[in-house]
């Protein structure tokens, strides 16, 4: 059973209990960084967003079953008071919890259902090859992203490459993406940029981020970068049955001279932070 599956199970069955990123990630023995990207990459949703409407889909069900009024339906739900949860209601569902209760039957109504995702893992990818790293350095534009937001990356790499600056002390031969930040809420911040050899003035309009020594577990993927997204649930799934543990830290997109950013095509590297032995 694939990470994001184990934790769709978890929260399935502990809907009723206080649930967050960094419990469910301890209990599955991943980093809430790395539990919040892959969550975000095979559900397109941010998992404590998940939670939210999973909860909500519930009470809709109960309301629409005549299950209980609505105010110990919205305590059920984990919401303190009946106009928190009307807003909350409203938001998702785009009506008032009374309405839902006057229609009778959620079966036509949108609720979010665990079956409403693929959780099939469409790529295979080579063992990883480990390497220690040094402080590295980037410089290039930083855009924050959200599960609903995160189509917009593209167009940043369409801008940088465009702009095609250059740097002092520029590294070549690859571009970067650098996945560092991530919340609770699954937003995180995307650098896409260039490797320098040590901290620079950074030129206006750009971001610098150091990233600490760490030690990497290297996957190489020949797929499509559009498959990023399957890429990136097949190596958090290959961690997860690994004998080393994940450490917190920017994940690194490593887009090499074999890679096209005409064509997406060439293929890549990720390069995913884990704990150093002894």
């Amino acid at each position: 059973m694939a990470l994001v599956e184990k934790v769709i199970w978890y929260v399935e069955s502990h809907l009723d209990d206080d649930l967050s990123l960094a419990g469910i990630a301890g209990l599955h023995g991943v980093t809430p960084s790395h539990l919040a990207r892959a969550f975000v990459a095979a559900t397109g949703t941010s998992l404590l967003r998940y939670v939210r409407r999973r909860r909500l889909s519930r009470a809709l069900a109960r309301l629409a079953a005549r299950e209980g009024n609505v105010v110990q339906v919205a305590l059920d739900a984990g919401y303190g008071s009946h106009e928190a949860f009307t807003r909350a209601f409203r938001s998702e569902f785009g009506m008032p919890p009374s309405s839902a209760q006057a229609l009778g039957n959620s079966a036509h109504l949108p609720a979010l259902d665990p079956k409403d995702f693929d959780m099939t893992t469409q790529v295979q990818l080579p063992d990883p090859v480990t390497k220690s790293c040094p402080a590295r350095h980037f410089v290039g534009l930083q855009a924050r992203y959200s599960a609903a937001t995160r189509p917009g990356i593209p167009g940043q790499w369409a801008r940088f490459n465009t702009e095609d600056p250059e740097f002092e002390g520029q590294l070549p031969g690859a571009g970067y993406g650098v996945v560092h930040g991530f919340t609770d809420d699954g937003e995180w911040n995307y650098l896409c940029g260039n490797e320098v050899k040590r901290p620079i003035p950074v030129p206006n309009g750009y971001t610098a981020v150091t990233v600490p020594a760490a030690v990497y577990a290297v996957f190489s993927a020949k797929e499509h970068i559009a498959a990023i997204d399957q890429v990136m649930t097949g190596i958090l799934d290959w961690i997860a049955a690994w004998d080393r543990e994940l450490a917190e830290g920017a994940t690194l997109e490593r887009y090499g001279p074999e890679f096209d950013p005409k064509t997406g095509g060439g293929g890549f590297e990720v390069w995913v932070p884990i704990a150093a032995h002894g």
